[in-house]
């Protein structure tokens, strides 16, 4: 795996999951327990404490982050967002 802080892929932690557990002779039936199992272990990795984020658990960072902000402030020079609205305006209203 990674260093400390260091952003991990994901893949990497699933072949690692499952490279361990078939070092302790642990193989799964099918893919759907494959699957199951998986989910388990993702849900276990999302409720770990972080460092890089402040101690929050990246569920935690999940449920604070909101992806549509309810007020949103163009700045000048923001992509010509404010050009665009102005040209739009009519449909706006």
């Amino acid at each position: 795996m990674g260093k400390s802080g260091e952003e991990r892929d994901p893949y990497e932690f699933v072949q690692f999951v499952f490279v361990s557990m078939h070092g302790y002779g642990i193989d799964f039936e099918d893919m759907d327990q494959a699957n199951e199992f998986l989910g388990y272990a993702m849900k276990v990795m999302n409720s770990v404490r972080l460092w890089c984020s402040h101690g929050y658990t990246p569920d935690e960072v999940m449920r604070q982050t909101t992806i549509y902000p309810g007020t949103t402030t163009i700045v000048p020079e923001s992509s010509h967002a404010a050009a665009m609205l102005a040209e739009g305006q009519e449909q706006l209203d």
